[in-house]
C-alpha cells in the first residue's frame, strides 16, 4: 500500500521520513518485506522497470541501506538484504 502511495505522489509523510526518492523507498520497502530478493524479483512485484531499478539498488548500496549477497544456490545470482541502517528506515516507514 504504501508502495502504490509512493508512485501516485500522494504521501508526503512517507517521503519525509527519509532523504530517498520514491523509487529508493519503493525498492527498499520490497527488500525489507522479501528479503533476500533479487534484483528482477524486485522489478516484478513492484512493477518497475529494470532499470529504475537498478538505479534505485545503486543508490541505496552507496548510501549503505543494503547490501548484496550470493545466492547459496545460484553463485552468478546477488539477493539483495537490508543493512542495519536500512532496517531503520524501513522500520519508521
Amino acid at each position: 500500500m504504501v508502495s502504490n502511495l509512493l508512485a501516485l505522489n500522494r504521501d508526503w509523510k512517507i517521503r519525509n521520513l527519509s532523504d530517498l526518492e520514491p523509487r529508493e523507498i519503493r525498492v527498499l520497502l520490497n527488500i525489507g518485506s522479501y528479503m533476500p530478493i533479487k534484483s528482477a524479483d524486485i522489478a516484478y512485484q513492484s512493477r518497475l522497470d529494470s532499470y529504475t531499478v537498478s538505479r534505485a539498488v545503486k543508490k541505496l548500496l552507496q548510501l549503505d541501506l543494503i547490501s548484496s549477497q550470493m545466492d547459496d544456490q545460484k553463485k552468478n545470482v546477488k539477493n539483495l538484504v537490508l543493512t542495519k541502517a536500512g532496517i531503520e528506515i524501513y522500520q519508521r516507514i
